[in-house]
């Protein structure tokens, strides 16, 4: 008989599992989302708590990676989740960029630096503060996206 209880890793990490059957995350089934991040272990972690809820991701290891996958999309996407602090650019210089041809374009910034949180700049997006639980950033997309659908992008 197996124990039904998640992993430890799995509550190491701080997540509950999503199933792309999981009515709580409508917004993200099937939505085409970009991740971009220096950290290969969060681009990692981000995609598999994306997928399992059934959006197609595409991630970028940098800001100029995700601006050529951005801008060769045949279609475009959903919504961008980006990292803050890059090296080369930041996370914010990066949207503004992806502005330039899609204004509208829905964009999630996280960070793992209490200074983005507590400085009161205003960001183009909402901000979801490392490390989260898979609950708080699959929330905070699937907002956006119910959002977006609903303003007509």
């Amino acid at each position: 008989m197996s124990d039904p209880s998640p992993s430890p890793t799995s509550r190491r990490v701080g997540t509950t599992q999503a199933n792309p059957s999981d009515p709580s995350f409508p917004g993200l089934q099937n939505a085409r989302i970009l991740v971009v991040d220096d950290e290969r272990l969060v681009l990692s972690v981000v995609r598999r708590m994306l997928e399992r809820t059934g959006a197609q991701v595409v991630t970028a290891n940098s800001p100029f990676e995700a601006q050529q996958s951005f801008d060769a999309a045949n279609e475009p996407f959903d919504l961008v989740l980006t990292d803050i602090v890059m090296p080369g650019l930041d996370g914010v210089g990066l949207v503004s960029r992806l502005h330039a041809s899609r204004p509208r374009q829905p964009v999630v910034f996280m960070t793992g630096w209490s200074s983005h949180t507590s400085s009161g700049a205003t960001l183009p997006g909402p901000l979801v503060t490392k490390p989260f639980t898979s609950e708080e950033l699959l929330g905070t997309l699937n907002q956006v996206l119910i959002g977006a659908l609903s303003d007509g992008d």
